[in-house]
């Protein structure tokens, strides 16, 4: 049955008194009382307040009393500049804290001279409790966040010191021996600790990547010259696995604008996958340039023949942790990162990469890049003189500063044909020895045990005049790619993240005093 109101005013009453936000209109004399007011339902519920309770009395007499000021200076500004304001209190009601959020509005009766405000409420308490509990469990991701990034970053550096260890005596073992079983013995340490230190950069690359924390930095890079070096460090591989194995570059112009490090990682594992993954007939490289819709691309394409991938995985090859064969049953070694990292790679550079494959046929997995439109000016490089200053009577002396002492052996021993080296166990003890000597460069590492770290020494060694000028090298297991940047805006001149290679090693610190004598 339709119910017919009998003036506008009974409706306004109606819905005045129905609706679930608090209404409350008054107007207050220069004490500060009520001598008007209309209250609604919802807010003589809430407040246990009603119209003949407010009448007469003050605001410290009806609201809640540590609120009162606050209340009584909005309503003043309200009247005093005509717009409407919010604001927020908190009562208890039945015991339980409840948070109103309310609006106060000016509302002016010109024909009566007279100012009125109505304030309307809403009850938050629910809001406001979510809101407590999306913060808390924010703090709960933060600091498990932050607890992930140092249990990382400390488990970066402990497994990478050691394997330094394993890996330097393991090429020393390598280089002396010259054939029987204790040969294959280094051989095999060599394969495994390399094994394991893939795995742990892998899983560090993927939470970096994940947590948004990469750098990217771009530089013009000769497209062919780095495939090449890439392609030369697995010809030895393929050969051992009697695989044929050919690099085709089709055209030597081409320049990308891309992160050189991330692009060696991408065709590092796209490469070493190939290798893994093929057993009988080779793998071929390709570079190419391709012209679509009036812009250049560089196209990389990696070949092989080897076990191929199904149509049901070839969907899924780029997820996480995923391999063809998983669990006991599983064929290869590895944890399933490589071609994850890839796609992510790829993807913040830019470019894209597909996959074509067929079972027991092989594989083609292809690269896109834009391609930068000048050419390369061979003309304009400038080669690096291979020979220093130094002969092996006048060997540079350099300060090594390494509180293990696997490692400072070990390094001592990697440049005893390139340089004097000469220890110390701790930042003192090396704070002592530039007041002895001159050095040439010094060798630093960054977690020296207690007392001062490796950045504290650089920087009383700085002001050293002598010293403020000469290379100092970071050498260390913290291999974050930001923990680099970090180092290097320090004022490390050089980096070297542990384990490295014996020909590493030289390669820098022959970059090192050659960078010297140009200077």
């Amino acid at each position: 049955m339709d119910h017919y109101f009998k003036d506008s005013k009974e409706m306004l009453s109606i819905i005045y008194n129905n609706t679930t936000d608090i209404m409350f209109l008054t107007k207050v004399n220069e004490n500060n009382q009520f001598i008007y007011c209309s209250v609604n339902m919802a807010f003589v519920e809430l407040m246990r307040i009603s119209k003949k309770m407010c009448l007469g009395k003050r605001f410290d007499e009806i609201l809640p009393g540590e609120r009162t000021k606050e209340f009584l200076y909005a309503f003043q500004m309200v009247l005093a500049k005509k717009q409407k304001m919010e604001f927020e209190f908190q009562i208890n009601s039945d015991g339980q804290n409840r948070f109103i959020k309310c609006t106060l509005i000016p509302i002016f009766d010109e024909s009566a001279g007279c100012s009125y405000i109505l304030v309307v409420g809403q009850d938050i308490s629910e809001w406001k409790k979510k809101e407590e509990e999306l913060l808390k469990l924010k703090m709960q991701a933060e600091e498990s966040n932050r607890l992930k990034s140092t249990l990382l970053s400390n488990m970066n550096h402990e497994v990478r010191t050691p394997l330094h260890g394993i890996l330097g005596l393991a090429e020393l073992m390598k280089e002396d021996l010259e054939f029987g079983e204790h040969k294959k013995m280094a051989n095999e340490i060599s394969k495994a600790g390399k094994r394991l230190l893939n795995t742990l950069h892998s899983i560090i690359e993927l939470s970096t990547l994940e947590a948004d924390k990469i750098d990217v930095n771009y530089t013009k890079v000769d497209l062919s010259e780095v495939v090449q070096l890439i392609f030369d460090k697995f010809r030895t591989d393929a050969e051992s696995k009697g695989l044929y194995f050919h690099l085709e570059i089709n055209c030597f112009d081409l320049r990308l604008h891309i992160d050189r490090t991330l692009f060696t990682e991408i065709l590092n594992n796209l490469i070493d996958n190939a290798l893994k993954f093929t057993n009988t007939g080779g793998i071929k490289v390709i570079v190419e340039k391709m012209i679509k819709d009036d812009n250049c691309y560089a196209l990389i394409k990696i070949i092989d023949t080897g076990i191929g991938i199904s149509s049901q995985s070839k969907e899924k090859i780029f997820d996480e942790f995923i391999q063809e064969s998983n669990g006991f049953s599983r064929s290869h070694e590895g944890i399933g990162l490589g071609l994850t990292l890839v796609k992510k790679m790829t993807t913040i550079m830019g470019g894209e990469i597909t996959v074509e494959s067929e079972k027991h046929i092989g594989s083609v997995f292809s690269l896109k890049f834009p391609a930068l439109s000048e050419y390369l000016n061979k003309e304009s490089i400038v080669s690096v003189p291979s020979k220093t200053k130094y002969t092996n009577e006048n060997l540079p002396l350099i300060l090594m500063v390494e509180d293990n002492e696997l490692n400072s052996k070990l390094t001592s021993t990697f440049l005893k044909n390139v340089c004097r080296v000469e220890i110390a166990q701790d930042a003192l003890t090396a704070l002592q020895k530039i007041k002895e000597a001159f050095y040439d460069a010094i060798l630093m590492d960054i977690n020296l045990g207690s007392g001062m770290n490796g950045v504290d020494a650089l920087n009383e060694i700085r002001k050293v005049n002598y010293y403020k000028d000469i290379p100092i090298i970071a050498m260390t297991g913290y291999a974050f790619k930001n923990d680099k940047n970090n180092l290097l805006e320090c004022g490390f001149t050089h980096y070297l993240s542990k384990p490295f290679e014996k020909i590493q090693l030289i390669n820098l610190m022959n970059e090192v005093f050659i960078s010297e004598i140009a200077r």
